[in-house]
């Protein structure tokens, strides 16, 4: 399995997703499309929450909370914490 982690958001249509074109997005994809890729972890925009990128989880951790991600062969589950 891989996890990709980088600094700005890769889903379409959030915040300083705009960092790379589509285009670099797409060609991107295409090298690692055939991948055992499980998990995109970005940061940036100061918000945290999950989503999808061509069917990766990604999830979007900011600076006032953490994720805690557990994985096994079968199954994988994420929860995110706020700071108080």
């Amino acid at each position: 399995s891989i996890i990709f982690f980088w600094h700005y958001n890769t889903v379409e249509l959030e915040p300083h997703s705009d960092w790379w074109s589509n285009d670099e997005k797409e060609a991107f994809y295409k090298l690692i499309k055939d991948l055992d890729v499980q998990l995109i972890i970005n940061g940036h925009f100061h918000n945290s929450g999950i989503g999808y990128w061509h069917n990766i989880l990604v999830i979007r951790g900011a600076g006032v909370s953490y994720g805690i991600i557990q994985m096994n062969d079968t199954k994988m589950t994420n929860a995110t914490f706020e700071f108080a």
